[in-house]
């Protein structure tokens, strides 16, 4: 153990017919194909690091997502 700190990353690659049933709300970045289904909101690409409106974007989203991990 140090006291150095540290960034985490993490990744989740579903295919796209995969979506969660536990909330009507989700969203995604889409890698490489198409949003058939239409489940998920396309999360907008950042312009800059820490870019307002993404940052904006991001913060209900969050919320949402805790409502469905923490219930």
């Amino acid at each position: 153990m140090s006291d150095t700190r540290r960034v985490g990353c993490v990744f989740r690659y579903i295919a796209g017919d995969v979506y969660q049933t536990a909330s009507d709300a989700d969203s995604a970045s889409l890698i490489r194909g198409r949003n058939r289904t239409g489940k998920f909101e396309h999360e907008p690409m950042p312009r800059t690091d820490l870019d307002p409106d993404a940052l904006a974007y991001h913060r209900p989203v969050n919320e949402d997502r805790q409502a469905v991990y923490f219930r």
